[in-house]
């Protein structure tokens, strides 16, 4: 769960997700819980507010909304899969959307509630997903703004808020899409960089402490019992190289005749 959420909605929405969950499973599911806890929490806020207002209609569409975001919860602890909860969600808040555009909502302001979410289905349902839900939106929107004779539409509409709308819209979905992009694509590269960052400790700690090493030959004996020579065991557990050469002790020892010569040489000069 990331932790730039409250903890109290991490705990909430991390509750019932089994251990054995893989991480990435664990993590989209608790980001649709996530997601799907504020969907209720304001829902349920604004079906107080239409209480007050005398708006029995409203009442019953984010009553509604509620009640799928709650059973979406509970469909994600059941199924431990996130497609089911996450296509019941998203069709649940795309219907309501289109009812918020064709009908204007309370006094007209029902499409304003759409420009929060292409930063929370992206974020929530991953990038692929987002574009697929605001693309599919959108062209609807277009569609009951623009059909003729406004017969998708009980509210009126001046044709400047339409187009200027619309376009808005798609802007917020095009920097919602370039935000969560940036995002994932940092995350990719963290993830990598700790993946390396882990190996190289690993490694060194395969390094570090005491190294059994004979006296005589100088070969290294590692964790199965097997002797080798210091560069076979540095290259298993390094990503170090060696070339070959002589020290002038071993040159000398080796090849007395061939440095005798060079002194000569050195010597006559």
């Amino acid at each position: 769960m990331p932790d730039a959420l409250p903890g109290f909605l991490r705990r909430i929405a991390a509750s019932g997700i089994g251990e054995d969950v893989d991480p990435e499973t664990r993590r989209r599911m608790a980001l649709v819980n996530a997601f799907c806890i504020i969907i209720f929490v304001f829902s349920a806020f604004m079906a107080v507010v239409n209480v007050f207002a005398g708006e029995p209609r409203y009442i019953l569409l984010v009553g509604g909304l509620a009640a799928i975001a709650a059973a979406s919860v509970y469909l994600n602890h059941t199924t431990r899969s996130v497609v089911a909860a996450t296509l019941l969600m998203l069709l649940a808040i795309n219907a309501m959307a289109i009812y918020l555009v064709a009908t204007g909502g309370y006094a007209g302001y029902g499409p304003l509630w759409l420009f929060f979410m292409p930063t929370l289905i992206m974020f929530s349902f991953g990038l692929r997903v987002g574009l697929s839900s605001m693309g599919a939106l959108t062209a609807v929107c277009a569609l009951i703004f623009f059909y003729p004779g406004d017969a998708l539409l009980t509210h009126d509409y001046g044709i400047g808020f339409r187009i200027r709308y619309l376009i808005a819209l798609s802007g917020i979905t095009l920097f919602s899409a370039v935000a969560e992009y940036s995002r994932r694509t940092v995350h990719e590269r963290l993830q990598r960089r700790n993946r390396q960052l882990e190996k190289a400790l690993r490694e060194v700690r395969e390094l570090s402490g005491l190294i059994p090493i004979c006296s005589s030959c100088k070969k290294i004996r590692d964790d199965e019992g097997f002797w080798n020579e210091v560069e076979v065991y540095m290259s298993r557990h390094s990503e170090m190289d060696f070339s070959h050469s002589l020290c002038p002790d071993c040159m000398a020892r080796l090849y007395p005749g061939h440095v005798a010569g060079d002194e000569d040489a050195e010597s006559g000069d």
